[in-house]
């Protein structure tokens, strides 16, 4: 299985060649909006791939991030149902990987509000339907947030309500070790990938360094499938992504521009 890696040079401006080099990596597409001729855009992207492997990200759900660094989203569910079908008509028949909404279940645990989990745990599934009835071969890995997050238990509990997904995703935009991300895996016994694209550095204490652009955090291990062969102990691990795009801001803070904004300075902090 081979990803697409994208040519489009985003950082025209940034010369330094070790920044560059995130670049040279596969890396995930954030489709966080809902412009009319989105299945088109996706339509064109496809043929780009020409074959390989594109990674999306699904983060445009009604109130996304509950009003936190990456508020948004669409303004009500028929919008997002909407949203979800013109990126399934975009991608058409050809294989994909797509990360269903970063953080909007275990926001909606940790919530302790019902009515929100109920709510979204409804949209997610219809969302994984619409995606797979369009196209089987798309893998649909709904987020789970992060070992440090929400319980095994809980995340158990709740997954056979959202039928239709091929697994589920991990430490997306988050630096919680390796191990403790296999670990945690293993334990929620599905399918699922890794975020593998910050945590590079087994020392993150999350209560104190926090997660919003936390200093002395490194590139983890590059993008890689086991599709074709295992890791061994590990039969349920699916890939290693990188999902967040690394140099990207994860809101404003420690002097960061606003979320998802290219941030040179952090980058290099990502590959020294």
């Amino acid at each position: 299985m081979q990803f697409f890696v994208d040519d489009f040079d985003r950082i025209p401006e940034v010369q330094d060649p070790a920044v560059k080099r995130i670049f040279s990596n596969p890396r995930a597409h954030w489709l966080c909006k809902f412009p009319r001729n989105l299945a088109f855009r996706l339509q064109r992207f496809m043929r780009r791939c020409n074959g390989q492997i594109p990674i999306f990200v699904l983060y445009n759900i009604p109130n996304r991030d509950l009003g936190s660094y990456s508020a948004g989203g669409v303004k009500d569910e028929d919008d997002y149902l909407k949203f979800v079908s013109a990126v399934a008509d975009g991608i058409g028949q050809s294989p994909a990987i797509v990360i269903l909404e970063p953080d909007a279940l275990p926001h909606a645990i940790s919530s302790e509000n019902q009515n929100l989990l109920l709510a979204r745990t409804r949209l997610l599934a219809e969302a994984a339907t619409i995606l797979r009835a369009h196209n089987s071969s798309i893998r649909v890995y709904l987020d789970v947030g992060h070992p440090r997050w929400i319980p095994v238990e809980r995340i158990r509990e709740i997954l056979p309500q959202i039928p239709n997904i091929t697994g589920v995703s991990i430490n997306v935009s988050n630096f919680v070790p390796l191990s403790e991300c296999l670990s945690y895996g293993k334990s929620l016994g599905v399918r699922h990938v890794i975020d593998t694209s910050r945590n590079g550095n087994n020392q993150y204490d999350s209560e104190k360094d926090g997660w919003c652009n936390p200093v002395n955090r490194k590139l983890g291990v590059p993008p890689r499938s086991f599709i074709e062969k295992r890791m061994p102990s590990f039969e349920n691990l699916d890939f290693f992504l990188w999902i967040k795009i690394p140099g990207e801001s994860d809101g404003e803070c420690h002097g960061g521009p606003k979320a998802g904004q290219f941030w040179y300075e952090y980058a290099k902090t990502l590959v020294s």
